[in-house]
């Protein structure tokens, strides 16, 4: 029911560094907050069937997906390198989609690795209200 959904499409937070914190901030936090992001709830989501498990810069690599024709852009999204509350590697690197078919979409992979450093990424389709599909690994080579 409605109550599954909610449960599936919320970030949770919670915590506070009370060992690296100063006065007046060295205190426990018990507290948790959820944010559910508003696109979830925009309808459902599009789903990616199967994607390469790498791509490969310049090379253009299909994705087989039930909502091809509902798919306005694909995204990779590098994983963060998080250390002592600061994300210094996560980027966001829209790509264009080339061709599609009923079933498959066709997308132009980054042209080099200063646009998009090799490594492992996640990768989402968006249909026309920006609704992201669940992210699948996907490396950049």
């Amino acid at each position: 029911g409605n109550q599954d959904f909610l449960s599936f499409s919320a970030m949770m937070t919670a915590g506070l560094d009370e060992a690296f914190n100063v006065e007046p901030f060295k205190y426990p936090e018990y507290r948790l907050e959820f944010f559910h992001p508003p696109y979830l709830f925009r309808g459902p989501r599009p789903q990616i069937q199967a994607s390469p498990a790498a791509i490969h810069y310049g090379v253009p690599f299909v994705v087989h997906t039930p909502d091809a024709g509902s798919i306005a852009t694909a995204a990779i999204l590098r994983n963060g390198v998080v250390t002592h509350s600061f994300n210094m590697d996560q980027r966001y690197t829209g790509l264009k989609i080339t061709e599609r078919s009923a079933d498959t979409v066709t997308i132009e992979a980054p042209p080099n690795g200063n646009v998009a450093p090799p490594g492992q990424y996640l990768l989402f389709l968006l249909d026309g209200d920006a609704v992201p599909s669940v992210g699948q690994f996907i490396s950049v080579l």
